[in-house]
């Protein structure tokens, strides 16, 4: 078999060189750009005042499935062994957060602050023990095995409060006010704590390692990639992204939040919380309904006026979200959701819900407050439309975009 030589000759002729080594430029530079997306995602420019689904679509490509990922991980990884409130990697977090939202603000139109708190401990420690009067003492003997194991909980959960009450919390706010409705207030929220527990007694383990990609670090980073679109696009509406403190020990981080400005949240300006927990596990052959994409809106109790505001908010980041990502299913629930941080928002009778997993059939409970909440464990798929929903339906319902 005779072997093919391809050769190019090359004339002298200066035209025609100059002709070759343009050629070859603009080959090698679509090689380049068809060989690596994520430059060319990097070269494209935020549709800032968006008109269309369309154009929501293509603001929310800029993020794609590896960015969001890797963002994750850096998290986990700069917060390492554990996020639990008074350690080292408590502080880091801090820290990460505070300089991933400076890098946003080039053009320093957002605001970025730290309220430091004083958490009210007595508050948490008063919610612990009617938890247990409600539930365990009107349901068991004191003889009987479940009173002893909730009565040790709510012991030890209460002095853990006690002796780590001298640590200030610190929620960290990212604002970018609206230019032609500056008092219409959106708040997004999640918490960036962690805590993991001993599954037999629930007992926190104040010295295990901590990952908490899926609670909440799914929720933080879903929370922070919004930020990073927000801050390039003219909102008509003010939106502020809070990242919670205490998230983990009673909600303390967003009760003082709220203490702080509710004052602030009419009837009329306040349209609500949108709280992220826990957005990354989605099983199928765990999920007690066997099907992937298998979430959650949680709002109070169905038949309560709380629920009929709740509701209203709650139905159109349904109906918004699902234009953008229909492949998941945020299915509304009013059943007065006590686990996450829109507790602090309805004690004050204001609008909140929880975007998370279905609690009640896909829970994972081998992950849930262990050390085996790792990043390898989630469900990226599940993850990334969660944030394309999210973000499309904020990013729809600041610019009123509902087609």
């Amino acid at each position: 078999m005779k072997k093919v030589r391809l050769s190019i000759s090359i004339s002298s002729n200066s035209n025609q060189k100059l002709g070759l080594v343009l050629f070859l430029s603009t080959l090698f530079l679509l090689i380049g750009l068809y060989s690596k997306p994520s430059y060319a995602l990097a070269i494209a420019k935020i549709r800032d005042n968006p008109t269309k689904v369309y154009d929501i679509k293509a603001n929310l490509k800029l993020i794609d499935k590896d960015e969001l990922v890797d963002t994750l991980r850096s998290f986990v990884k700069a917060s390492r062994p554990s996020r639990l409130v008074g350690s080292s990697g408590h502080e880091a977090a801090q820290k990460f957060l505070h300089q991933k939202l400076e890098e946003t603000n080039k053009n320093k139109d957002s605001l970025i602050y730290i309220d430091t708190f004083n958490p009210d401990v007595d508050y948490a420690k008063k919610m612990y023990c009617d938890d247990f009067n409600r539930q365990i003492k009107t349901a068991y003997k004191p003889s009987d095995p479940e009173y002893k194991k909730w009565l040790e909980y709510t012991k030890h959960t209460t002095s853990f409060l006690e002796e780590r009450k001298s640590f200030k919390g610190k929620n960290i706010i990212w604002e970018k006010r609206g230019h032609t409705r500056p008092k219409d207030i959106l708040v997004i929220g999640a918490h960036y704590d962690t805590l993991v527990q001993d599954p037999a007694t629930l007992l926190i383990k104040d010295e295990a390692s901590m990952p908490g990609a899926n609670d909440n670090g799914s929720g933080v980073i879903i929370a922070l990639s919004l930020v990073k679109l927000l801050s390039q696009m003219k909102l008509p509406m003010t939106v502020r992204v809070v990242f919670f403190d205490w998230g983990e020990l009673g909600f303390l981080g967003s009760r003082a939040f709220v203490n702080k400005y509710k004052n602030e949240f009419t009837d009329k300006n306040f349209l609500g919380l949108i709280n992220l927990d826990r957005l990354g596990y989605d099983s199928k052959f765990l999920d007690k309904e066997k099907k992937y994409g298998n979430m959650k809106m949680y709002l109070r109790r169905k038949g309560s006026e709380g629920h009929i505001h709740d509701k209203r908010l709650a139905q159109k980041i349904s109906d918004l979200g699902d234009n953008i990502s229909p492949s998941i299913h945020f299915e509304i629930v009013g059943n007065q959701f006590k686990n996450s941080d829109n507790v602090s928002f309805w004690n004050e009778d204001l609008v909140a819900l929880t975007m998370t997993g279905d609690w009640e059939n896909d829970f994972d409970p081998k992950r849930y407050h262990t050390s085996d909440d790792f990043v390898e464990t989630l469900n990226i798929n599940t993850f990334y439309r969660a944030f394309q929903f999210i973000g499309g339906a904020v990013m729809s319902m600041a610019f009123g975009i509902s087609r």
